[in-house]
């Protein structure tokens, strides 16, 4: 399983069909589930929006929230898995 790289046009194109399917998105989930603070660990972490609560921690943009499991837009199930 590897992360799209945006500065990859082919990949980028395949994260725009991530988001347009939106939670219809076949995606790995996120190594760090809701962990805000832990996830800011991740190579591929990009902060959204303003940090919860003042205190710096925000979830990942790239994080997408399905039933309280947070599944990651950057690693779609691709069909060779």
């Amino acid at each position: 399983m590897k992360f799209l790289n945006l500065e990859n046009e082919t990949d980028t194109d395949v994260w725009f069909e991530v988001i347009n399917q939106g939670h219809d998105a076949k995606l790995h989930p996120c190594s760090y589930g809701q962990d805000f603070k832990a996830s800011m660990k991740c190579t591929h972490y990009e902060p959204c929006g303003d940090a919860h609560e003042g205190n710096g921690v925000s979830e990942c943009a790239f994080a997408l929230f399905t039933c309280e499991t947070a599944r990651c837009e950057l690693q779609p199930i691709t069909k060779e898995e």
